[in-house]
């Protein structure tokens, strides 16, 4: 058995679970079995203040950190900002020294010389009073697979997912537009007409900076380009919709494939989240298009467990990740059984893939050959060529 590949970033027709959680215990609005839009309010959650932890022991100079023979105010208890939370005693009453709290809002703990607010500003108390809430959307449109009590609910939907290599902003959805022609054009101010409000623009290589200030003023609800410019996070704050970069950063065209797929559901409702995970977590930017008319999931595998169940086999279709052969698509014809030479003088396991003629792979230095496919209609020229797997990913 050969080697598994990355995680796969392309899906055109699948299965999609997307899992809803609440930042904080909610009422939700849905039930399983439920269909849900794409705009639609799926849970409640009451308007929650931020969090200050404040060393009291530090300030006040305790060794032991007991605040119980210092706290002027408890658990509970309303302060305003300025307000006396703790103060040390001392013989001579000059020498006390008070502890003023820097915010206003709720004193909500008190343990090992902390002490946590819970703060407020003037419209979030008015907004607690009224009894204010945060609504969550269900971002995709689908239907409730699963609800966990007052903490998340899944929903399920069949149609492509693409996985970005990065991106900026958060949430949208809208309908999928085509700006340009090609997947190496730069999406720029003259690629926005009247028509673009309201929609997500696919773009090619990368976006300006211009075309970012009209997209604002035109109401865009997002961008899908190839690569975006590192830079571009500074815009972050200000951006009213979020960015996907399928390739990665700098000016990258976009995958062939990835762009005839967009391009083939222009006009489709789309919902794009531009967050990236961290350390930590495999958050990845994302788009995903929901086809409705394709039910017939039965003898299909959600994305997950396929790549984690099927290594790579003749006729799998792969993409190149790194130079030369960057972005193009083609199919494994052969599986060497031993780890072949390199250019570079490395000696790598992989596979021959077959490609596309085009000008790139005739002038590419890795070893190829030519041959000749029958296609429906005419001849067309083919090269095969040897990819290392680290350099490959299956689509």
């Amino acid at each position: 058995m050969g080697p598994i590949l990355p995680h796969t970033q392309i899906s055109t027709t699948g299965l999609i679970r997307i899992e809803r959680i609440l930042p904080a215990p909610g009422q939700l609005l849905v039930q399983t079995g439920e269909r849900v839009e794409a705009s639609q309010k799926i849970a409640r959650i009451p308007m929650r203040a931020d969090i200050q932890v404040l060393n009291v022991a530090r300030s006040l100079g305790l060794e032991n950190r007991d605040l119980s023979q210092v706290m002027v105010k408890k658990r509970g208890d309303r302060v305003e900002a300025g307000e006396i939370l703790a103060a040390r005693q001392r013989v001579a009453p000059f020498l006390h020294r008070p502890y003023r709290s820097p915010y206003a809002g709720r004193l909500v703990a008190i343990a090992h010389g902390w002490v946590v607010l819970e703060t407020e500003t003037d419209s979030e108390r008015e907004s607690a009073e009224q009894g204010e809430t945060v609504d969550l959307l269900a971002f995709v449109s689908g239907q409730v697979v699963d609800v966990k009590d007052r903490r998340s609910v899944t929903i399920e939907t069949v149609g492509t997912h693409i996985i970005g290599a990065c991106g900026l902003g958060g949430e949208s959805n809208g309908v999928l537009q085509m700006v340009v022609e090609n997947p190496g054009d730069t999406l720029t101010a003259d690629d926005i007409g009247m028509g673009t409000n309201n929609a997500i623009l696919v773009g090619g290589s990368s976006v300006s900076r211009d075309a970012l200030e009209l997209a604002r003023g035109m109401k865009v609800k997002g961008i899908i380009v190839g690569g975006i410019s590192s830079t571009l996070h500074e815009l972050t704050p200000t951006l009213p919709f979020p960015i996907i970069a399928i390739e990665g950063y700098g000016r990258l065209p976009m995958s062939s494939f990835a762009f005839d797929i967009l391009k083939q559901l222009e006009g489709h409702e789309a919902s794009i989240n531009g967050q990236m995970g961290n350390a930590w977590d495999s958050l990845r930017p994302e788009v995903l298009i929901p086809l409705p008319e394709h039910r017939q999931v039965d003898e299909r595998k959600t994305l997950s467990e396929d790549i984690a169940v099927e290594a790579p086999l003749i006729g799998h279709r792969v993409r190149v990740l790194r130079h030369p052969l960057f972005g193009q698509v083609g199919e494994i014809a052969a599986i060497p059984a031993a780890p072949q030479p390199l250019p570079s003088g490395l000696i790598l396991p992989g596979a021959q893939v077959v490609f596309a003629r085009s000008a790139s792979s005739e002038k590419s230095s890795w070893q190829h050959k030519t041959i000749s496919a029958q296609g429906v209609d005419r001849p067309r020229q083919t090269t095969v060529q040897f990819v290392p797997w680290l350099n490959l990913e299956r689509i």
